[in-house]
This record gives C-alpha cells, structure tokens and sequence, in this order.
C-alpha cells in the first residue's frame, strides 16, 4: 500500500471538512510534504463545489461524479462502527496483569525474606550458645591438655578393683580437673581368668 492510497479516504472527508482528530492531523503533516495528495485534494473540492451547483446548473461530469461516488462508497466502508483495536486491548490487560503478578511476586519475596531472616535469627542464637559451651568446655580441658600441668595418678591399695582416678591441677589458672575411672567387677565364669 502506498502513502497516497493510505492517505485516499481521509482526503475525502478532509474535503467535506469531516475529519477530525489525529487523523486530521497526520493528514495535515503529509499534506505538507506531498504536492500529488495537495492536488487530489483540491480535486476533491472542487468535485463537491461542482455536485453543490449542480442542483441548480449543468450537469457535472462523469469523471467527477465517478470519483465523488467512489470517494463516498470508501467512506461508507471505512466509517463502519469502529470495532475496538484487540491489540490495545490486550496490551492493557497486559500491563495489568504484569503490574499484578509482580506485586504477587513481591510479597512471596517479602514472606520468604521474612522466615529466612528468622531462620538466620535461630541460627544465630544456636551459634552464640555452641561458642559458649565450647568455651567453658575448653576452661575445664585447659589444664588436662597444658604441659605445665601436674598430673597425679590415684590408685586404690585395696586388692579388689575399687575406682581409679587423675587429678590435673594448673597453678596458673588455679584450676583442678578430677577424672574418675570405675572399674566394672569382673564376671567370673567356671574355668575362666578375669584379666
């Protein structure tokens, strides 16, 4: 489709002074920059001077009725109840639809930010207390595990087996670790020896 065939049923109205809006507008802005449209168009006027004498003079020619008609029978099928564009349509709903699924989206993000930070928050919690246990678990180990500790060895002079125990003591620290080892008695069995 050319420009000028684009432009063919506006200059018809424009020449009855019938079109309005944007439409009107474009066709202004190419009337502008294009002398053939310019020329049809004053055609065109002078066809709906001559079929507005023509009541009371001669009869127009038949190359302008012709084209008056033609002109007319266009406008007739293209001023048929605009059906809405489907393609604006969509594209409305479109962006509605875009603008709902992200709020949704948003807020699951916003939930899931939320249990994480609380999950972080327990974790967290669970962690500090773990540091403090280890750290009182290493202050009792620290003279078991010092050099610089003293170790004595407790036994029993009693000949059944009676409980052993280590004592560490670190002067620094001024800590005393007492380890106890009780010793099971030995099941006897007939002919067995208890090791």
């Amino acid at each position: 489709m050319s420009v000028h065939e684009q432009f063919a049923d506006d200059l018809a109205l424009y020449a009855l002074n019938a079109l309005e809006g944007d439409d009107r507008a474009k066709l202004e802005q190419h009337l502008a920059t294009c002398p053939d449209c310019r020329r049809e168009l004053e055609q065109l006027r002078g066809d709906g001077a001559l079929l507005a004498f023509s009541t009371l003079g001669p009869k127009p020619p038949a190359r302008s009725r012709q084209r008056l008609l033609d002109a007319v029978a266009n406008e007739a099928s293209t001023s048929a109840p605009k059906r809405p564009r489907i393609g604006r349509a969509i594209w409305a709903w479109t962006g509605w639809a875009v603008a709902t699924v992200a709020v949704a989206v948003a807020f699951a993000l916003w939930q899931s930010n939320s249990t994480l930070r609380q999950s972080l928050d327990q974790i967290a919690s669970l962690n500090e207390s773990t540091i403090r246990q280890n750290e009182e678990f290493l202050r009792v180990l620290a003279p078991i595990r010092s050099p610089k500790a003293q170790r004595v060895t407790l036994i029993p002079v009693k000949t059944p087996p009676q409980p052993q125990g280590k004592v560490f003591y670190l002067r620094e620290n001024n800590s005393l670790v007492l380890l106890a080892i009780i010793s099971r008695p030995c099941l006897r069995k007939k002919h067995m020896n208890c090791g």
